[in-house]
Parts: structure tokens; C-alpha cells; sequence
């Protein structure tokens, strides 16, 4: 048996065992064991220039002239699933083995689905990279809008998983203008059952465009209060001081007034102090001047005004407005407290009293009690 008449009939001169069908469907296990190397051998080819391209692209990814470029380039092919090289190996072992067998529809079907999928992750990854780079930053010194981040990724998600759907059915013969037709009045009916979470979804969308908040501010809504975790398509997820998680639709938050804290660089305060009605005027001309000398002891504490407000009850009552100068909670109550024992010491030094609820009684007129009257008091 010479070369060239090998090469014209092959399957003259093959073991009658190479040309067995294991499963019916038409390919012999020569064929097979074709197709199995040739999907092989594509996949490390495959996989080897992806890691070569890696470390081209890791080479120039710091340099001057090519950082920028490279660095996305880098990006873009580290973002490349691990499944997608064997997926698209399959291709050359099913060109090979053609469509005289009765199952290469449904391979060819599952490698298209598989493409799919891979296709859609992909291009999910490529959007979240730029995604992130837009809206996750540091701006300002102040936190990414990681909000906006949330609502565009699940935003893509959902167009992403509907393109990916209307492809698969067209594969598979499916008549997608039928079936959009049958959607448009089906979703008159599903629109009307399902308003309120649709007001919900509208409300979302309110919220990204408007953006009163973002994920970690803290903010009050109504009555309730805590730090925002999560911006969803339905609701947002507040968890509060005490630990537990609050959620609130998106409707309610639309409709209500929000506080932000997040944005909040100072603290204005209004504190209120008494002393007891006995005190010289003197004295009384002393406490602005006691308050205005406390203030300029106390870090991050800037006095608007001191006054004598108000002839009280039992009081004379003073009113002291000042500015915090921190966004931070418990810093404001530091300073705060630094200033309310200041004061104390002072007035201590000083010898004024503070007041506190009394009430004198005076009693005119009242004519002495008999001796039988006193003997039954003390009885």
C-alpha cells in the first residue's frame, strides 16, 4: 500500500472497527475522534493567545505612551470567560463532521445558545468595566455614585437577557413578530394587574435621574432613618442605627420628603440654659461674655450668638446658637459636651446658679389657729 492510494480511498485501507458508529447518527468513531482533536487542539490554541495577548497587553499596560489604550485593552480580554474558548473549539469538530447526521441540528442549536450565553456575559463584563470607570470614582473626594452604577448594571441585565432570549427563539424557527404582537396586548392587562409595581419601577427611575441620595448616605425618610445599601428596581434597603434592614419602595420615597445627611458639612445648633431669678443683673450682663470666652477654647466650634432670651416661668432664660464645624454624628455631640461642662465650671467659678422648676407660694391674710385646732393638727 503506497501514499497516494491511501490518500484517494481512506476508508478502503481503515480497520473495520475505526469505521464502527457507536451511537447510530451516522459518524463513524474515525470521525469522532477527529472532531475530538480538533476541538482540542482549538481550544488551547484558544487559550494560548489569550494569554499571550495577556501578557503583551501586562507589558505596555504602565506605559507612557500606550498606558491608556492597553490598560483597556487589558481589561477587555481579562473579561473574556474561561468557558467561551471551549465553547467556540466545538465549531471547527462540527464543521468537520457536517450535517449528514440526524443530531447536528441540536448540537448546532446547543453551540448557538452556548455563544450566546458566553456573548452575554461578555458583553455584561465590558459594560460593567465601563460602568465602573463612569460612576464608581472618587469625585471631589467624595463617594462614587454607586447608585447610578446599581440602576444602569441591572438596567443592561434586563435588556441583555430579553436580546439574548428573541435570538435563541429565532434560532429555533420561532416567529418573533407573532409573539411581540401577542406581548403588546398581553401587557395592557399584566400593566393594570401589576400598577403598583410599576410605580415602583417608574419611581426608580425617578430616583437615578434625580439622585437625592447614594448607597451609603445617611438619610431620613419620614420617620425612619438609617444608611442606604442598595437602590433596587422595586425598593431601596435602608439599614438603621439598631442593625436591622428597612425596605422601602421606591413610590413611598418619591413621595415623601427625604433628608440627606450625606451632604451635610456643618451642624447647627440651638441650645437653651436657665439662671434662677436671684441673680444681679451684673451677673446676667457677665453670661454672654462667659459663653463667648468658653468658645474660643473649643475646637471645631464656631459661636453665631449668645443672648438673654426670655423672662421664663422660673427662669431667666439664655439662648446660645452655634455651628459644629464636623458632618460627623458623634464629633458634634464631643463638642457639644466639651461646651456644656465648660459652661458648668464657669458658672461654678462664677457663682451663679442654674435654675430648675421651683415655685414660691406667699400667703396673706390667714388668721392664727385656735388652741383646740393646733392640738388636733399635732394630734
Amino acid at each position: 500500500m503506497n501514499l497516494s492510494s491511501w490518500i484517494a480511498n481512506p476508508w478502503a485501507h481503515m480497520p473495520a472497527w475505526l469505521a464502527f458508529e457507536p451511537f447510530g447518527w451516522n459518524i463513524s468513531l474515525f470521525d469522532l475522534c477527529i472532531a475530538v482533536v480538533l476541538w482540542i487542539g482549538a481550544w488551547i490554541v484558544l487559550s494560548v493567545g489569550k494569554t499571550l495577548i495577556t501578557r503583551t497587553l501586562e507589558r505596555y499596560a504602565w506605559t507612557d505612551w500606550s498606558g491608556t489604550t492597553a490598560d483597556g485593552a487589558l481589561g477587555f480580554v481579562r473579561t473574556l470567560p474561561a468557558g467561551l474558548s471551549i465553547t467556540l473549539g466545538l465549531y471547527p469538530a462540527i464543521v468537520y463532521l457536517g450535517n449528514d447526521s440526524p443530531i447536528m441540528p441540536y448540537i448546532r442549536g446547543l453551540l448557538f445558545m452556548a455563544v450566546i450565553w458566553y456573548g452575554t456575559k461578555l458583553a455584561l463584563a465590558i459594560v460593567d468595566r465601563f460602568a465602573r470607570d463612569a460612576f464608581m470614582t472618587e469625585r471631589d473626594e467624595k463617594k462614587g455614585d454607586a447608585t447610578t452604577y446599581h440602576l444602569v448594571m441591572m438596567g443592561m441585565r434586563t435588556l441583555a437577557i430579553v436580546i439574548a432570549i428573541l435570538l435563541i427563539l429565532t434560532n429555533f424557527g420561532v416567529e418573533i413578530a407573532p409573539l411581540l404582537a401577542s406581548l403588546g396586548v398581553g401587557g395592557i392587562a399584566i400593566a393594570f394587574a401589576l400598577q403598583s409595581v410599576l410605580a415602583d419601577i417608574f419611581a426608580s427611575i425617578s430616583i437615578y435621574f434625580d439622585r437625592p441620595f447614594k448607597i451609603g448616605d445617611y438619610v431620613t425618610v419620614g420617620t425612619d432613618g438609617g444608611h442606604v445599601q442598595k437602590v433596587g428596581i422595586k425598593s431601596t434597603r435602608i439599614k438603621t442605627l439598631e442593625g436591622q434592614e428597612l425596605v422601602i419602595p421606591n413610590k413611598d420615597i418619591t413621595n415623601v420628603r427625604v433628608n440627606n445627611y450625606a451632604t451635610l458639612e456643618r451642624r447647627r445648633v440651638i441650645l437653651g440654659f436657665s439662671v434662677i431669678y436671684t441673680t444681679p443683673t451684673a451677673t446676667i450682663r457677665r453670661v454672654p461674655e462667659i459663653v463667648q470666652e468658653i468658645a474660643q477654647t473649643i475646637p471645631n466650634f464656631t459661636l453665631d450668638r449668645v443672648h438673654f432670651s426670655n423672662f421664663g416661668v422660673y427662669s431667666l432664660d439664655f439662648e446660645v446658637v452655634y455651628y459644629a464645624e464636623t458632618a460627623e454624628y458623634a464629633a458634634h455631640m464631643d463638642t457639644k459636651q466639651t461646651f456644656l461642662l465648660a459652661l458648668m465650671e464657669a458658672f461654678e467659678r462664677e457663682k451663679i446658679t442654674f435654675a430648675y422648676p421651683t415655685q414660691t407660694v406667699f400667703v396673706r391674710g390667714m388668721e392664727k389657729p385656735s388652741e383646740e385646732t393646733a392640738e388636733f393638727i399635732a394630734s
